[in-house]
């Protein structure tokens, strides 16, 4: 497996990017990046420490920011940080990245190509976050002796890593130093394949991320909140936004209702402007401004977080798509939270739906009944807060442990 993959599979993802580069600016954009920084020495003191961190993209990046600014703020003066990334969107939102030194993207997985990329950085220690998996860079790492982790570790979903190529993963994962899995089930799959010195019990480093960000986040006031609970479909697609405008007029009335379009594009703003009476655009309003029943369209991105510390209750999206977003960030104001059925490839969401704290909801009259709840239950809204805190109480200080073990290599 290891000889077809680095002698054919690999080379011919190197040829289709290639080719790909000729027709389509972001893969031009994506050579040229790593070629510049390719071409530039590596600028670091004697005896200084590398600490090379890759994420696939800007969410799997969002559970490596803690660890980072955790290791920054305690020694900031003998190590440099490199981030890689494979995805233009983590790429272009986190370039600038104020606690990295050097920030590019990770080229294709071919050995020749791995092997002269981390002779480059010169790595004293690699972190991967989540499932990156990239067999021709590991096997370099290895063959040089170079400890690299796997953090917030989920268990790789497709049928090669389940079948054929289950014997090949095992011997990837083997020579990692350690894996910390994001939650208890990922524990239980990893140790089926790998032996357990290797495993670690660990939880979502992002969950440190979001609670500090809820405790020391300053809500900002756009508009005065009419007296009504308020629920905020977040995140959302199509297929949220039609649920929703479905629930009763008389339920809908009773709730202050703030939409946040996954993507505020004009003809997403004009199809919400088609279902929901009464809508105003967040960007239309000031501190001044009194609302009654209608229905604000956030039209501008950056605001969710701050919003959902107004949220009565929340409303995901994605959940009918691929997969729903994130609903730690939501959770993590001690409110309910609602979204479609698709979870599987979110370990956070599958840990909370499991205990008690996400509702699936696949038609109407699922929202209905949970927003009744909110309306008149304040026992389960209270029940609601109490599991939440003990849900995340255990998680809060993972990415400072991480980070010990990590600075035990940089030393």
């Amino acid at each position: 497996m290891i000889f077809l993959y680095t002698y054919f599979i690999a080379p011919i993802l190197w040829l289709l990017f290639k080719i790909g580069a000729l027709f389509f600016s972001e893969l031009r954009k994506r050579e040229s990046v790593i070629s510049e920084f390719s071409h530039h020495k590596i600028e670091k003191l004697p005896n200084e420490k590398v600490l090379w961190v890759h994420a696939a993209s800007m969410g799997e990046f969002e559970q490596a920011k803690p660890i980072i600014e955790y290791l920054r703020e305690i020694e900031n003066d003998n190590k440099t940080i490199i981030v890689t990334f494979f995805s233009p969107s983590g790429y272009e939102h986190q370039k600038n990245y104020p606690f990295a030194d050097r920030i590019t993207y990770l080229p294709i997985d071919t050995f020749g190509t791995m092997e002269q990329f981390v002779a480059h950085l010169q790595p004293t220690v690699v972190l991967f976050v989540r499932y990156e998996i990239w067999p021709n860079l590991l096997l370099v790492l290895a063959h040089k002796s170079i400890p690299y982790f796997f953090v917030n570790a989920t268990y790789p979903h497709s049928w090669f890593w389940d079948s054929i190529g289950q014997s090949f993963l095992k011997q990837l994962l083997t020579n990692a130093e350690g894996i910390y899995t994001v939650n208890e089930k990922m524990y239980s799959k990893f140790i089926q394949l790998v032996s357990t010195k290797n495993v670690h019990r660990s939880a979502d480093t992002r969950i440190d991320r979001i609670v500090e960000k809820v405790r020391s986040h300053q809500s900002e006031e756009w508009y005065k909140i009419p007296q009504k609970p308020v629920l905020i479909l977040g995140s959302s697609w199509e297929a949220e936004e039609n649920l929703l405008s479905s629930v009763s007029t008389s339920i809908r009335e009773k709730f202050h209702i703030i939409i946040v379009p996954h993507k505020p594009e004009t003809v997403n703003i004009q199809r919400l402007q088609s279902l929901f009476e009464d809508t105003l655009f967040l960007s239309q309003l000031d501190q001044n401004s009194i609302l009654f029943n209608e229905v604000v369209i956030v039209d501008s991105v950056g605001k969710l977080l701050s919003l959902y510390s107004k949220a009565t209750v929340a409303f995901v999206g994605g959940g009918f798509g691929r997969c729903v977003h994130s609903t730690a960030e939501a959770i993590a104001y001690g409110i309910p939270v609602l979204c479609g059925p698709n979870i599987e490839k979110s370990p956070d969401a599958t840990d909370f739906e499991r205990e008690g704290v996400l509702t699936l909801v696949r038609t109407k009259e699922d929202i209905e009944l949970i927003l009744q709840k909110v309306l008149n239950d304040t026992e389960w809204m209270l029940s609601i807060r109490q599991r939440i805190e003990k849900i995340l109480q255990p998680s809060i200080g993972e990415s400072k442990r991480i980070g010990e073990i990590v600075r035990t290599f940089l030393h």
